[in-house]
């Protein structure tokens, strides 16, 4: 496992975004390979606290073998159980709260993880290693209205039969085959339109990141964590969330916007609208795109508790 530090996409503008305070008490719900956890640390005061998560036993062993910050620590959870995981350490509320949502460069980039689609491997795609349910598992078992769901919801291909059809045949074909990433673009690439398959670069894509969605129940774990994240805000506490699709980017946009409606209908006769949250809109940066091709669909949005 690499020690090198993983800087990632819109550092500085999503650190800014949480407005840190010296001795405040802030979540970094992806702790990845370290670089707002660190970052975090290094900027508040000994008084301060920087508490960390992830599910990914590599990140972990990243974490225990490179932090040197007293005011820092790590749990090995999902994010979803946020509340939970800091009230058993005796914390109810917290001055901001950072999620970098999607999949970091170093789980990528192992080829032994099956996350890519430019490297041929057993599909895995978990995040945590200790579950069962693997992409090569889902490709194996998942029926026919299973796998058209997954796509539909998370690939937004509004009818993906012939994706379907062509993945049941593959293992109908291949009984005591496992799934390889290269099988998996090759049926992919067979099962597209000829106008997607030549007008896109990796016209797979979107349909390993359904299947990864899927793989790590990553719209449920978002929903989840985000409506309980908003519950331990201290005033003027910050959530910020880095997305990096469409889909990812509507959920926190329509849980931001539901919890920042005003408390009173307009026609009440009330001088102040009141609301418990307000939405922090916030310039998207593209210093790095060139630099980082994974970062071109990144954006940031924030919430901040009145």
């Amino acid at each position: 496992m690499s020690n090198k530090l993983h800087i990632p996409v819109l550092l500085d503008e999503s650190i800014d975004s949480l407005n840190l305070k010296d001795d405040g008490i802030y979540i970094d719900c992806t702790f990845g390979r370290g670089g707002h956890t660190f970052k975090i640390a290094s900027m508040i005061s000994s008084k301060g606290k920087v508490i960390a998560f992830d599910r990914d036993k590599e990140a972990i062993d990243f974490f225990n073998e490179n932090n040197k910050f007293k005011n820092c620590s790590i749990i090995k959870s999902n994010f979803s159980e946020i509340v939970k995981k800091l009230n058993e350490i005796g914390i109810e509320k917290v001055d901001g709260i950072i999620y970098d949502l999607g999949i970091s460069s170093p789980q990528i980039d192992n080829k032994e993880r099956g996350f890519s689609y430019l490297s041929d491997n057993i599909v895995d795609m978990r995040m945590d290693q200790q579950q069962e349910k693997t992409a090569n598992f889902i490709l194996k078992n998942y029926k026919y209205d299973e796998l058209f769901q997954m796509f539909r919801n998370y690939a937004n291909d509004k009818n993906p039969i012939r994706l379907c059809n062509r993945i049941i045949q593959f293992r109908e074909n291949n009984s005591n085959n496992d799934f390889f990433t290269n099988d998996l673009v090759k049926i992919i690439r067979e099962s597209i339109d000829r106008k997607i398959l030549y007008s896109k670069k990796y016209p797979e894509k979107k349909y390993f990141q359904a299947i990864r969605m899927e793989v790590n129940n990553e719209v449920n774990e978002i929903i989840m964590s985000l409506n309980s994240a908003t519950s331990i805000l201290n005033k003027n506490g910050r959530i910020v969330v880095i997305t990096f699709n469409s889909l990812e980017d509507k959920i926190v946009k329509d849980i931001f916007a539901e919890k920042s409606k005003n408390l009173f209908p307009k026609e009440v006769p009330i001088k102040d609208n009141l609301k418990n949250f307000n939405v922090i809109n916030k310039k998207k940066i593209r210093d790095d795109f060139d630099s980082n091709s994974r970062s071109k669909s990144a954006r940031i949005r924030c919430i901040e508790r009145c």
